[in-house]
Formats: structure tokens, C-alpha cells, sequence
């Protein structure tokens, strides 16, 4: 029997590393950095269209290259038609690829890029992307964070979304935790965000919890201690093994049923039980 939690992340550092300590679990396709209005305009609304890293690259005037998940280039192949679930994956499965074609057992997603994304429009597109000291090349406009009713709302969208294409998977929302935060206004958007937020009820909620930071004084506000990651993971793999446990009993129970209504034999539902 195959053991492995075929996982897929939608969001940050938050939903990989959660998914790196679930037990058994192979990350398949990994979302990386874009924002909810980019996804829901991608695979909701029909609105945006992958252009390849080549094409991206040269209309956002990024040279290839550079070290690091923050750097223009990589940025943006997370954006791309080849990068788009691939982050960290060399042999991962493009993202829209994959929710098609692979029966996952756990989706997880967080709503880091909502919290502190702006994107910048260059010829009628959003794109997220970043350049030495701000400085972007003229004529590109730096839009402005999404309201936290917005991305409520584009959340509710991409869920609703995630929950149609995969049925049976376990699909988790991680509510980025702010608490690290010297803004009030992320805070307080983060809050707002929360009490905006309607889901479909098959989709479980990790609200806002108060979580140590990796690094002192402030620095790097976003990335928290091993523990935090780890409580996570511990708390959805209890979920998902209370939830395999109720499935078995919703089985056995209709299987009962069946032999109730002299629909199967007696050896039949043994067999079904005990195998």
C-alpha cells in the first residue's frame, strides 16, 4: 500500500515547510509567490494567460539569473509557464497541470503575498517582481496592496476552485501569522482579512495564531522557529487521520447497509471489512 501524502502548497515559506513536516509527504507542485487576484484572473476567470520566462523576462526588462527567491528572475519564473508550481521542484508538475491530473491528499495555501504584495503593471498586466533599491525601469506603475476584502473574496474564488477540481483531497487554509510585525497596519489588515473570510465548510481554517519569529530584533518577520512549522503540520496530520478514520466508518456503515437491504452477501461484507 502506498503511504506517501501527495501534497500540493499555493502561497509562501508558510505552506512549503508546513508541508515539508507532514509525514510521508511529496510535495508534487509548489505555487510560489502570486498573488490571489493573479491566480483567480489564471485559472478562475480566464483574464491572464503564462507567458514563458523568456517572454516575462524580457517585457519586465529582468536579466536571467541571480541567487536567491527574491531575486527578479526567479520571482518571475514563479510566474512563468514553465515555473508556475514548479518552485524548488526541478521534476515538479507544472501547477495547472498537476490539479488536473493528480488526485492529491492534502492542498495547502496561505495568503502571504495578499498580506505584502504589490504588483506592477506593464502593458495592461500585474506582475510581481523587484529591483535594486526600487527603481524600477520608467513607465512601470507600482499598484497599490490588495484591500483585505478584496482578498477575502479571491480567496473564497481560488478555494471554491481547488475544492471542484479536487474533491477528495484535504484542503487547508494557513492564515499568514502578523504577530511579528512592528506595522499596525498589517495587523490590522490581517484582522480584517479574517473577518471577511467565507469559505466553503469542506475547507479547513487555520486562523491567526501568535508564532516565534527565526530571528531576533525584528528582522525577517515572515520566517518563524521550527516549532511553529512543526505544530502546524502535527495539528493537520491529526486532522487528516480524524478525518480518514470518519470516512472508514461512513464506509463500513453503507456497507452494513447494503447487506441490511440484501444487497451483498454476508461473505462479501467480510470481505469488504477484513479483505
Amino acid at each position: 500500500m502506498d503511504s506517501r501524502v501527495l501534497v500540493a502548497t499555493v502561497g509562501s515559506c508558510l505552506s512549503n515547510r508546513v508541508a515539508a513536516y507532514m509525514p510521508e509527504a511529496q510535495r508534487i507542485t509548489s505555487v510560489y509567490h502570486n498573488r490571489s487576484d493573479q491566480l483567480v484572473d489564471l485559472l478562475v476567470r480566464g483574464r491572464r494567460k503564462l507567458k514563458s520566462i523568456e517572454a516575462l523576462s524580457g517585457q519586465m526588462h529582468v536579466e536571467p539569473g541571480g541567487v536567491g527567491e527574491f531575486t527578479a528572475y526567479n520571482l518571475l519564473l514563479n510566474q512563468s509557464a514553465e515555473g508556475l508550481g514548479r518552485h524548488k521542484l526541478p521534476h515538479g508538475i507544472p501547477f495547472i497541470e498537476a490539479i488536473e491530473k493528480v488526485s492529491f491528499d492534502l492542498i495547502l495555501v496561505d495568503n502571504f503575498m495578499d498580506l505584502v504584495g504589490r504588483l506592477y503593471t506593464v502593458d495592461g498586466e500585474d506582475v510581481f517582481c523587484s529591483y535594486p533599491n526600487g527603481e524600477a525601469p520608467e513607465g512601470f506603475q507600482l499598484g497599490e496592496r490588495l484591500t483585505p476584502q478584496s482578498a477575502a473574496e479571491n480567496f473564497n474564488c481560488l478555494l471554491r476552485y481547488l475544492r471542484k477540481k479536487q474533491p477528495r483531497a484535504m484542503i487547508v487554509f494557513l492564515h499568514f501569522p502578523v504577530n511579528n510585525y512592528k506595522s499596525l497596519e498589517r495587523k490590522q489588515w490581517a484582522i480584517a482579512f479574517q473577518d471577511s473570510l467565507v469559505v466553503p465548510a469542506s475547507i479547513d481554517v487555520q486562523y491567526l495564531r501568535k508564532v516565534t519569529p527565526a530571528l531576533s530584533r525584528g528582522r525577517e518577520p515572515q520566517h518563524f522557529e521550527r516549532k511553529v512549522y512543526k505544530r502546524y503540520a502535527e495539528r493537520i496530520h491529526s486532522l487528516m487521520l480524524m478525518r480518514e478514520k470518519d470516512r472508514v466508518k461512513l464506509r463500513r456503515a453503507d456497507i452494513l447497509g447494503r447487506f441490511r437491504a440484501g444487497a451483498i452477501s454476508a461473505r462479501e461484507v467480510l470481505q469488504a471489512f477484513f479483505g
